[in-house]
């Protein structure tokens, strides 16, 4: 009895075993690879693209990156041609202190070239700055942000020149409203010198700088650089949808001042079947948008079906706090309801 009960358990076991469906899959192992995106363009020349009046004691810099987050190292093209010669290779600091000096009155042209950790690369553009002559003491431009808000804090930065070597300088900013900051500093040769101010009014106005030696001699004044101040303004978004079906979508400038950088999108959802309506996403930039002035989409001319759609509108602006609107509504045949 024993002897037919383990051969009825083997025989069951068998049974059981061969009766498990195989997948076809067991051994099967998918990979999932993460695409690498390039690094960022370089981008934010120090010094200033075009520049006059420059000198660089302290090199040349600019600012980079990894939308990845990946390590980037970069290629230095620097000369007096254009294009330029390569000088430096895969450094790591987003700065490069010359390995030569500067010549006086002289157009240098440069370059970056960004590489990532695997090995994809972004091409920068070509820069350009002129030295200043050997005769007269010029403070190098300042540089900062091109355009702000009235009412909000602005930081500029200058770096000071090799003029000559050993002394220390102060510098005076004039702001181009009318006022002017204190002596600040001293500064010793290659620092770089940064200062805030906050303008009430909206305009162009010229910010340069003056220096002054620890011993009393002063600099002419820099080159300026211009900087655009605006006033907030308030923008309105709006979906109209009238009888037959047309729906229009709006954005309008209801502030005092235009509108800069304006970023919109519309996006347009459909579910069922819904004729003379697409499902659509689309951005959009438009670089000025004057006080009272309305940009206008058509989005339908007339529809009909089953189902259900949404239209979602939203715009930014530089200077303006972000709307957005929303229209969703049922149809059923020539039945609509706004939802």
């Amino acid at each position: 009895m024993l002897r037919k009960g383990i051969a009825l358990a083997v025989i069951l076991l068998f049974i059981s075993v061969s009766v498990i469906p195989s997948t076809g899959n067991i051994s099967k192992v998918s990979t999932i690879y993460k695409s690498n995106n390039p690094p960022y363009e370089p981008s934010n020349p120090c010094p200033p693209n075009g520049s006059t009046n420059w000198s660089c004691p302290g090199g040349i810099c600019w600012t980079g990156g990894d939308p990845d987050g990946d390590e980037v190292a970069y290629d230095v093209y620097f000369g007096k041609t254009s294009p330029p010669s390569k000088e430096a290779s895969k450094i790591t600091s987003n700065c490069y202190r010359l390995i030569s000096s500067l010549d006086f009155n002289t157009t240098y042209y440069w370059k970056i070239v960004a590489w990532d950790e695997h090995g994809a690369s972004t091409e920068g553009p070509i820069w350009s700055f002129t030295t200043r002559d050997n005769t007269t003491v010029y403070p190098n431009p300042p540089y900062g942000p091109s355009r702000g808000i009235v009412g909000k804090e602005y930081i500029f930065c200058t770096q000071i020149p090799f003029i000559p070597v050993g002394n220390s300088y102060y510098i005076i900013w004039d702001w181009g409203d009318g006022e002017f900051s204190n002596w600040l500093g001293p500064y010793d040769y290659g620092d770089r010198a940064c200062a805030s101010h906050i303008w009430n009014a909206s305009g162009d106005f010229d910010i340069k700088i003056r220096l002054k030696e620890i011993h009393g001699n002063e600099s002419n004044w820099s080159d300026p650089w211009t900087f655009t101040v605006v006033d907030v303004t308030m923008l309105y978004s709006v979906i109209q949808m009238v009888f037959f079906g047309q729906i229009d979508a709006f954005i309008v400038n209801l502030g005092n001042d235009t509108a800069y950088d304006v970023d919109y999108s519309i996006d347009v959802k459909v579910k069922g079947i819904v004729f003379g309506l697409e499902k659509m996403h689309k951005n959009g930039t438009k670089d000025m948008l004057p006080s009272g002035s309305i940009l206008i989409w058509t989005i339908s001319t007339g529809f009909i079906g089953i189902g259900w759609f949404k239209i979602t509108i939203t715009a930014n602006a530089f200077n303006a706090e972000k709307v957005s609107s929303t229209l969703k509504v049922l149809i059923l045949l020539c039945f609509v309801k706004i939802l």
